[in-house]
């Protein structure tokens, strides 16, 4: 969704329990498509399940060449 929002614009992602675990492997990504910093809020459903906010601040236009064609990315380019 980064391509997407506009800069100044946030890009929040819905994850589980374990959401923060998935941003080290995020952050080249995220700063190749301009995004910031995450904030991270953890939070628990009345049920008793956690959920993670995982929320991006976009700081730079994303370059050229994003959101990459369906056919790209399953081929792993």
């Amino acid at each position: 969704t980064a391509p997407f929002a506009a800069v100044g614009g946030y890009v929040i992602a819905l994850k589980g329990s374990r959401g923060a675990d998935e941003i080290p492997a995020a952050e080249k990504i995220a700063k190749v498509l301009g995004l910031g910093a995450p904030e991270v809020l953890e939070y628990t459903l009345p049920s008793g399940d956690g959920r993670t906010l995982v929320i991006y601040k976009k700081e730079r236009k994303t370059p050229e060449g994003y959101p990459r064609p369906y056919a790209k990315i399953k081929a792993g380019n």
